[in-house]
């Protein structure tokens, strides 16, 4: 499902779910707090369907034990690529919002920014 708003602006609802945040106020939490909450970026149903790829082995390109290395029990998983359509959308729609705030930090910490 694809909108246009404006000439050339294409929205869809992975980036309007994300354009839905207040961005100036999700950015000074970030600045006060180091994170914030975003607004509801998938339904119910969406989660679960991202919940069972947990089991899809081949889906991942690694696997940390979290107790091996002194960190609490469980596991946590890194998605190989390509994406699921909704991480991959969702980080396509992410980008353009966090980039700014990734490069105010690290100018904030006398770094050039290795971000396009």
């Amino acid at each position: 499902m694809s909108t246009v708003k404006g000439p050339g602006a294409r929205t869809d609802a992975w980036s309007g779910r994300v354009e839905s945040g207040d961005w100036q106020a999700i950015t000074a939490e970030v600045d006060e707090y180091g994170g914030a909450l975003l607004p509801r970026l998938l339904t119910p149903e969406e989660t679960v369907r991202i919940r069972q790829l947990y089991g899809q082995d081949e889906l991942f390109r690694s696997t940390v034990d979290m107790g091996r290395h002194r960190f609490g029990q469980g596991q946590y998983r890194y998605l190989d690529t390509p994406y699921p359509e909704p991480v991959e959308r969702l980080k396509q729609a992410l980008y353009p919002r966090l980039l700014p705030i990734a490069r105010n930090w690290w100018a904030r910490l006398g770094r050039p920014a290795p971000w396009p």
